[in-house]
C-alpha cells in the first residue's frame, strides 16, 4: 500500500478492487481517512486501520462515496487481522450500518474471494505515511 495516495501495487484502491472484485459500483469511492468532514468516522477509520493485537480481526472503513464522505451512504469495509509478521485484507464487503458505533455489523461481503498481505512493519510505514500526508 502506498502512503501518498492510497494505492496497493501502484493502483489507486478503488480500481485495485475493482478489478479483483468485479464490482464495478466502487470505483470513485473516497479513502475515508483523507476526508475531514466527519471527524468521529475519520477518527474510527484511523483507529481500526492501526491494528494492535496479533490475531484481532477488526472491521475497517476504506472507502466512502466521495459526496457524502460518511457511512450512510456506500461504505465499503475490509475484515482487517493483524499476524505476527503481517497485516491482512481478508475480504471486503459493503457496510449497511449508517452508525459509526454499529460499523460492521451489517456487511454484504462481495462473492469474490480477494484478499492481500502486506508485511507488519511496511504496513505501518505506510499507514504513518499516510497519516502525516493528510496532517
Amino acid at each position: 500500500m502506498s502512503p501518498a495516495c492510497a494505492t496497493i501495487d501502484g493502483r489507486p484502491l478503488d480500481l485495485w478492487l475493482v478489478e479483483r472484485t468485479g464490482q464495478v459500483r466502487i470505483e470513485g469511492l473516497y479513502p475515508l481517512v483523507l476526508s475531514d468532514r466527519w471527524p468521529e468516522n475519520t477518527a474510527l477509520a484511523w483507529h481500526r486501520l492501526r491494528p494492535r493485537r496479533q490475531g484481532q480481526h477488526v472491521i475497517v472503513p476504506l472507502l466512502v462515496c466521495p459526496d457524502c464522505l460518511d457511512f450512510g451512504c456506500t461504505t465499503l469495509v475490509v475484515q482487517q487481522q493483524k499476524m505476527a509478521d503481517a497485516v491482512v485484507w481478508h475480504r471486503f464487503g459493503v457496510c449497511s450500518s449508517a452508525h459509526h458505533l454499529r460499523l460492521g455489523q451489517e456487511v454484504t461481503w462481495f462473492d469474490r474471494a480477494v484478499s492481500a498481505r502486506f508485511g507488519l512493519e511496511a504496513f505501518g510505514a505506510a499507514v504513518q505515511a499516510l497519516q502525516a500526508a493528510c496532517a
